[in-house]
């Protein structure tokens, strides 16, 4: 991941970590099999004698997921069937069917008695399409021309323009990022067997494994390192990974305002024993 490096997108460790929504945790079925002579993997979230459960996800599950195969080969190896497998039993399927047109065709050619199921060719299509976005990105941001075999990971035509590609990379991560069902969510849960929360909590939740590793690789693009709470308008904003210095207070929107109002105030209280308003 050198490239990725070159971009400032990796910490000092070489990983892409980044904050999870703030419920990261993913479904994982009570029963899930690999058909490999079908090249897909096969589930039940619920059987009479056990229920599917929630995984906490690691905070390098981005890397992880884009260590599988062998990336740094001369021939891209993609991941393999068990490999996908192993990855699936511990964090669950990528279940992005809702925006998938084949569903019901391939529902309808699963064996009984099974209910669920995706295509493992999923997983490698995403998997390239990942690889294929964050080397689009860094050699943008480097003011480099991308390569044609970074267009063909991702399935798109090749563009000149580095107009044109930044608008490639955005609209497909927001399409993702819709079929991962990541979005602002409201969790007040008390009695809730993964983090219950007894008080009204307003977060930004995923779908499950795939809006979870989108999200993060939406960041890593984005430069966000974390989010912080502005000082001013009490709206969350994100902090640009890898900038030296004590981190900003304020949002883009209230900075200088706010930090006009702050002073201005600090020097009626010292000369008027006041505040202005």
């Amino acid at each position: 991941m050198a490239t990725y490096e070159v971009a400032r997108f990796t910490d000092e460790a070489g990983r892409l970590d980044r904050l999870f929504p703030s419920f990261g945790y993913c479904q994982v079925p009570a029963v899930l099999q690999l058909d490999a002579p079908n090249d897909r993997l096969l589930w039940e979230w619920d059987t009479p004698t056990k229920t599917s459960h929630f995984a906490a996800l690691p905070s390098d599950v981005l890397t992880r997921f884009l260590l599988l195969g062998d990336p740094n080969s001369t021939s891209f190896t993609p991941p393999g069937s068990e490999e996908i497998f192993a990855f699936a039993k511990e964090w669950g399927p990528l279940n992005v069917w809702e925006v998938r047109a084949e569903e019901e065709a391939f529902r309808n050619q699963l064996p009984s008695p099974w209910a669920f199921g995706e295509p493992l060719e999923f997983w490698r299509e995403y998997w390239r399409a990942m690889h294929g976005l964050l080397g689009l990105a860094a050699a943008v941001r480097e003011g480099q021309t991308p390569d044609r075999s970074l267009f063909d990971l991702v399935g798109a035509v090749r563009h000149t323009e580095s107009n044109e590609t930044k608008a490639l990379i955005a609209s497909t991560l927001n399409s993702w990022l819709d079929a991962g069902n990541v979005a602002p969510a409201l969790r007040w849960y008390p009695d809730a067997a993964i983090a219950p929360s007894a008080d009204p909590e307003a977060v930004i939740a995923a779908g499950g494994l795939f809006g979870s590793v989108v999200f993060q690789l939406v960041q890593v693009i984005a430069g966000v390192e974390a989010w912080q709470r502005c000082k001013w308008c009490g709206i969350p904003f994100p902090l640009e990974s890898r900038k030296r210095g004590r981190r900003p207070r304020y949002c883009r929107a209230c900075g200088t305002h706010a930090r006009w109002r702050k002073n201005s105030r600090a020097y009626y209280r010292r000369n008027h024993g006041q505040e202005t308003r």
